[in-house]
Order: structure tokens, then sequence, then C-alpha cells
């Protein structure tokens, strides 16, 4: 997505987990990608769901945040 002045907008997303589910703000990340434009990132959305549904079947009482935004990339 292209908008004026040639700023484009691109995507990120961050899977956190710690087994520790009472210190969710040390939580480690343990996946990041990110400068993804928007159809590679509604294309591999699923797999970042799938990686989160991983963690949580592994470990159900662990904290597993995902978290996905945009930012403006010249």
């Amino acid at each position: 997505m292209i908008t004026a002045n040639n700023i484009e907008k691109r995507f990120f997303v961050k899977i956190r987990f710690t087994n520790d589910s009472k210190n969710s703000c040390l939580a480690p990340t343990v996946y990041y990608r990110t400068n993804m434009s928007f159809q590679l990132f509604i294309k591999w959305k699923w797999y970042f769901e799938y990686r989160k549904a991983l963690l949580i079947v592994k470990y159900p009482r662990a904290f597993v945040e995902m978290t996905s935004g945009s930012f403006d990339y010249e």
C-alpha cells in the first residue's frame, strides 16, 4: 500500500512467551518478523496464529501474546 509522499505501510508480528504467567512484562520475544508488505502479512497470518497456538497447547498455563501492527516505511 503506497500512500502520499512515497510512504508505504509495512507490517510486523511479535510473539512473546514466558512460562511464568505472573511476570508477563518480562516475557522474552520468541518470534519476530518485520518489514512485510500487506499482501505478505495477510498470506502468512495463519502461520503466525499457528505458532502462537503451538505455544498455548504445549504450555497451557503460560503467558503467550501475539502483537501485530503497521508502521510507515519510506
